[in-house]
């Protein structure tokens, strides 16, 4: 029973985050980026919530946006791949 309430909680986490994050998206469309890697910050952060989940997906985002500053790197960094004891971890649920 509590596995079934964490995975609603859980979903309904990762539909407010992607709301959010298109939200944003729609106010910044049709304007230059400002972000330093590729992909944007707000397309990386949509791609982690919606590979790695709620919360593993908006540390990786937090991460991507505290080093994409005058001082951090630039280029491409995707998200990275969840890794495969997750990934069959995720799937018994």
């Amino acid at each position: 029973m509590e596995s079934k309430e964490y995975e609603v909680r859980s979903n309904l986490g990762i539909k407010v985050a992607l709301g959010l994050i298109g939200s944003y998206q729609y106010l910044r469309a049709g304007r230059p980026s400002p972000c330093r890697y590729l992909p944007s910050c707000s397309d990386y952060a949509r791609e982690a919530v919606e590979r790695h989940g709620f919360i593993h997906g908006l540390w990786l985002a937090t991460k991507r946006v505290a080093k994409c500053n005058p001082f951090g790197g630039s280029g491409l960094d995707p998200v990275p791949d969840v890794s495969p004891g997750v990934a069959r971890a995720k799937e018994k649920r």
